[in-house]
């Protein structure tokens, strides 16, 4: 919290931008300093040192200038010149012995002496002189404590000024520096925040275009600068020595506080711009920019509504006739102007780009026909890819997608339907046994009963025969709810279907008989071998004959038949019904349909969707086939290569027998 209020405090970063402005300021006059010093040799050379090499090249000077008024014969202007000065002068002529002086005895602090030769006497006259003397021995003598105030004396109190500055110049360039860092770093994080505002927010010049901004601060500094340069050097003429010096440094300090300042709202400024991400967008540039975006996006916009209200056709036709016109343009260039190089050149230029949109095209009419392949084939979850298409291409795809989306939704619906009604069957089926089997028990003991009422006996043969059948028209439905769920456990093992058909033969071969059927079974001329669970393939064959029990025609014969060709086992029940089949073969292998439309039978219609939904959980296939009263149904498995090893059914013939389990019609 108080993090927050720091960072959003008006004073706090009004005094940090101040004090930021003052110690960058004080780093760059610090620096200035140091670099000066160090160019003038303050940290590698002493005090006397330094003076004596100053003074030495000052006083060089002086005699040139001495010597040139000398050779002039401008005596009167070299006792001028020295007047009023610390420098003194004294002139020997070698080899006459004559001497020039303009010494007046008083002590010397330093002194200069020069052998100036008849060449340098010419070169500093800038003509031949006439004179026999060969050289000049001039010797400068400077006033002991400078009394006078001139360079010398204002050189000597600069170099002292050197020396004094020296030590603290480099601790106050660090420390000004590392507090400029610290503060300049709160400032860009604190920059934007406002009372009342969780996020930065651009107020002021900070919404102001920022290369305008640039280009005022560029323009205004290279103005300042040459301002400040023309009024410093001006200035500086007024003062010497230790003043000059120091004018110099407040002058500076001054430029370079306004120079901060400026710099220091122009980082503020950014970061606010890059907080609020409006860096780009408070440009001239940038808006120009949107701005020219927004125009074209319109503009294309526009084309590209006008183009969809075109026909598919128009629109070929539109650009078979831009093809037309370039070939046309290409063509003239080609006859009329003679330019057969660049107009072959375009023309297969042109050419390229028809072959590389066409190939593009017959792409995107793939992707499509694998579309439409793929969801014709039931992959309702398969999605063209049209992110690389466009056009009417590009709105198929999106449609195919939108039909597999819809298909795969009613389809989940469907199942999820279907799932519903099972278990409703399933819960409803729980709650009738239990109150049925109460009804089953009193009812048997009431059949054990001794009664001289025989009306009493039918009515309760007839519950108990009634009760027994809703007994078993429960226990299908649980049945048909736990196929439909695939909670029936199947233990997948090899096996070999003669031995089951020869079981399920032994089974039903008398009760066929009982009702004028004669059964004919025929097996493979191999062993046929398939991979399937042993009693869920029994209870497959129990209900299929007991469907023919119920509704075959008797006096007719019942085929069993086993076939392997083509890697496939098929076993196929044939019969003739005794009802009329005006059903389609998908109707009746749907739960409650059969085919006797009077429903005078036992069944309740649910043996062939068992029977189906168990084949099709060992890998298998049922196909049901009717042609006028003919009925035949064939169970399909891939067969196993002869080398398996046969593993024995799970069940045996006698306990097949005792309880051949399944549900019938």
């Amino acid at each position: 919290m108080r993090k927050k209020r720091l960072r959003e405090s008006v004073f706090w970063k009004s005094v940090s931008y101040i004090m930021a402005v003052i110690s960058v300021s004080i780093m760059a006059v610090s620096a200035a300093l140091f670099l000066s010093l160090s160019r003038e040799g303050v940290y590698h050379q002493t005090r006397e040192e330094m003076l004596d090499e100053a003074f030495g090249n000052m006083a060089y000077r002086d005699m040139t200038d001495i010597m040139e008024m000398l050779l002039s014969g401008r005596e009167d202007e070299i006792r001028g010149k020295l007047n009023g000065t610390n420098v003194q002068c004294e002139i020997v002529y070698q080899p006459v012995d004559r001497t020039k002086s303009f010494y007046d005895g008083s002590p010397a602090g330093y002194i200069y002496e020069f052998l100036v030769d008849q060449k340098l006497a010419e070169r500093i006259h800038q003509e031949e002189i006439s004179e026999s003397y060969s050289e000049y021995l001039v010797t400068i003598y400077l006033r002991e404590g400078f009394p006078y105030r001139d360079g010398y004396r204002a050189m000597a109190e600069q170099t002292d000024l050197f020396y004094h500055m020296c030590g603290i110049v480099i601790p106050a360039c660090l420390t000004s520096g590392f507090l400029a860092i610290v503060l300049i770093l709160f400032l860009v994080f604190s920059a934007g925040y406002r009372p009342g505002y969780e996020k930065p927010v651009a107020e002021g010049l900070a919404r102001l275009p920022l290369d305008l901004l640039t280009v005022a601060l560029a323009a205004g500094g290279v103005y300042f600068s040459m301002f400040y340069w023309e009024t410093s050097r001006d200035v500086g003429r007024v003062f010497s020595g230790r003043n000059e010096l120091l004018w110099e440094m407040a002058s500076l300090f001054l430029f370079l506080c306004c120079c901060s300042a400026a710099g220091l709202g122009y980082l503020l400024i950014l970061a606010i711009q890059v907080k609020t991400k409006t860096f780009w967008r408070q440009t001239l540039v940038g808006r120009l920019y949107f701005l020219g975006k927004r125009i074209l996006l319109w503009f294309l916009r526009l084309l590209n509504r006008l183009w969809s209200y075109l026909p598919l056709v128009w629109k070929f036709s539109l650009l078979a006739a831009g093809v037309f016109l370039v070939q046309g343009v290409i063509l003239f260039q080609m006859i009329y102007r003679r330019e057969a190089f660049w107009g072959c050149a375009f023309l297969v230029l042109e050419l390229l780009v028809i072959l590389v949109f066409v190939v593009y095209f017959a792409g995107m009419l793939q992707k499509l026909e694998e579309g439409g392949a793929k969801l014709a084939a039931g992959q309702l979850q398969y999605q063209v890819d049209v992110s690389e298409m466009f056009g009417e291409c590009k709105k198929h795809g999106e449609h195919l997608n939108s039909i597999g989306e819809s298909m795969n939704q009613v389809v989940e619906d469907r199942m999820k339907s279907e799932r519903l009604k099972t278990e409703l069957i399933t819960n409803v089926s729980h709650d009738i046994k239990t109150p049925l089997t109460s009804i089953i028990n009193y009812t048997d003991l009431i059949v054990k009963e001794k009664t001289e009422n025989e009306k009493i006996m039918e009515y309760s043969l007839v519950l108990k025969r009634q009760s027994a059948r809703l007994k078993k028209l429960i226990e299908d439905l649980v049945e048909v709810s736990k196929v439909s769920t695939g909670n029936v456990e199947v233990h997948m093992a090899p096996c070999e279907v003669g031995v089951l058909l020869t079981q399920i033969v032994g089974e039903y071969e008398q009760r066929l008989s009982d009702q004028g059927l004669l059964l004919v079974a025929k097996q493979a001329e191999q062993p046929a071998r398939i991979m399937a669970d042993g009693m869920q393939l029994w209870r497959v064959f129990d209900n299929l004959l007991n469907n023919i029990l119920k509704y075959a025609q008797p006096n007719t014969r019942v085929y069993l038949i086993v076939e392997e060709q083509g890697g496939i086992v098929t076993i196929s029940f044939k019969n003739t019904s005794r009802y009329q089949l005006d059903i389609s073969v998908d109707e009746l292998k749907e739960r409650f349909v059969r085919g006797d439309h009077s429903r005078n039978t036992e069944g309740n219609g649910l043996g062939l969707s068992i029977a189906e939904s168990l084949v099709r959980l060992q890998g298998g296939n049922m196909e049901l086939t009717v042609d006028g009263d003919f009925f035949k149904v064939q169970v399909c498995f891939p067969s196993l290569p002869r080398e398996e090893i046969l593993i024995p059914p799970r069940e045996t013939e006698e306990t097949a027998i005792s309880n051949p389990g399944g549900a019938a019609n």
